[in-house]
């Protein structure tokens, strides 16, 4: 804490969700966020602390050590108690990985990896094996002690409230669909519709649960819960499945699900209008709002999200709208 300049925001016996609060906050001060910047990657003297260095290290070694977990839970004279106990390894380290490289500024790996490489290094294929390590024995892996982390429950039984943001993607979606003829819609094209629509309707539950609790956890595993639906469409290079993670990893920014102004998600929305631009009307204003303006969640108020319609005056971005610059 002291190297990274939070030492003044401890006090004694604050609670977690207290010092959470605090760091979060800090995290957005100059003084921490210039210890990341790039040019504090090489250590001048013994007292500097080489942050990159140090997070290559932690990763390299979540890395081996969920897959060494991996590989015991799959021996196959391990016992019950043994299967679970490396189940539940290589499930906190394929999350606790996740979440570290959706928040870290060193772009260790991107959203998305369009090379040719395989197997790919990207955050979408950390997503689709984490999802995949939680199948192997999902009912045995909620009742643990950390089993709370991974319980979907309150996805399932969540009722569908519109929300505004989602259904603008959803209409977008039929339009999208209007360009295929009905004798066109092959097994494959259909089943392409459902897991579109099946995105869809998460993210939007992901939304109400996030206004509802206002803490955005849930929104922050959409691409974990729906990875085996959208990354091929990804892969694929499916123009609504582009476009429906650019959408996605804008809400991610403006939700500040990192803490940095250099990350993955921004990455790839810078890329997907260079790639893909111009773009259409709801793209833009969304881009220039939440990028270009730099628009975040005040004051963790993520009861927001219920408001947040691109449409709205304060989302234009032309020089003579006197809103295109202010905060919400």
């Amino acid at each position: 804490m002291p190297f990274c300049g939070l030492d003044n925001v401890l006090e004694e016996e604050s609670n977690a969700e207290v010092l959470a609060r605090k760091l979060e906050a800090a995290s957005g001060t100059w003084k921490v966020q210039r210890l990341f910047a790039d040019d504090q990657l090489i250590e001048q003297n013994k007292q500097d602390v080489n942050l990159f260095r140090r997070a290559s290290e932690y990763f390299e070694s979540a890395v081996k050590g969920a897959r060494e977990a991996l590989l015991e839970y799959q021996k196959p004279d391990s016992t019950q108690q043994e299967r679970l106990r490396s189940i539940l390894e290589a499930s906190v380290a394929n999350y606790l990985i996740y979440c570290f490289l959706g928040m870290q500024p060193w772009k260790l790996i991107p959203l998305v990896d369009f090379s040719e490489q395989e197997p790919k290094s990207d955050m979408l294929n950390m997503a689709l094996g984490f999802k995949n390590v939680l199948l192997s024995d999902f009912p045995h892996l909620t009742t643990t002690a950390v089993g709370d982390i991974f319980q979907l429950d309150e996805l399932q039984f969540t009722p569908r409230r519109k929300v505004k943001f989602v259904d603008d993607l959803r209409k977008q979606f039929d339009e999208f669909l209007g360009d295929i003829s009905f004798f066109d819609i092959s097994l494959e094209v259909s089943t392409m519709i459902n897991d579109i629509r099946e995105c869809l309707l998460v993210l939007e539950k992901a939304f109400n649960l996030s206004i509802k609790f206002n803490f955005p956890v849930m929104l922050y595993k959409w691409l974990v819960i729906m990875a085996p639906q959208i990354v091929p469409y990804v892969r694929a290079k499916n123009l609504f499945a582009l476009r429906l993670l650019y959408a996605y990893a804008c809400i991610c920014v403006h939700c500040r699900l990192c803490p940095f102004e250099q990350n993955s998600w921004k990455d790839y929305v810078v890329w997907f209008r260079d790639e893909y631009g111009p773009l259409n009307e709801f793209d833009e204003r969304l881009y220039h709002y939440v990028i270009t303006n730099r628009n975040y969640i005040i004051d963790d108020n993520f009861t927001s999200l219920k408001d947040f319609d691109v449409w709205a005056p304060h989302f234009d971005y032309t020089s003579g709208n006197p809103l295109a610059y202010v905060m919400q």
